[in-house]
């Protein structure tokens, strides 16, 4: 699946509430420092996800894997197999009904799993 950028949206119906999400994606390799790739909840904000726990980020062009959870102690965010760390997502509960994916620029995404509760 693949954005044009502009805050375009990759948007999903869930059949029911999801625990996790797990999803690869990449940005050109002459994307500007700025491009966000983000995650929507249930239609609420955007939460820019290359914004947080930078660390363990690739470079513009290469493949990320990010995994998005809820568990006891609320979401959290990892990419690439590293640590989690906290992520304030807008639902506080699972998902109820729709997930979505935006990026600023082009973006690719690929291998999209939504696990249930």
């Amino acid at each position: 699946l693949q954005t044009t950028g502009g805050g375009s949206v990759i948007e999903a119906t869930l059949p029911r509430a999801a625990r996790a999400l797990f999803f690869d994606w990449r940005l050109p390799k002459d994307a500007p420092a700025d491009a966000r790739v983000a995650v929507r909840v249930d239609g609420g904000d955007a939460v820019a996800v290359n914004t947080l726990a930078t660390a363990a980020l690739k470079p513009a062009g290469a493949w990320n894997r990010t995994r998005i959870a809820l568990g006891n102690a609320g979401w959290t965010i990892s990419h690439n197999g590293a640590e989690p760390s906290a992520l304030k997502l807008p639902a506080t509960g699972p998902v109820k009904e729709k997930l979505g994916l935006r990026s600023t620029e082009a973006a690719t995404f690929g291998n999209i799993f939504v696990l249930p509760q």
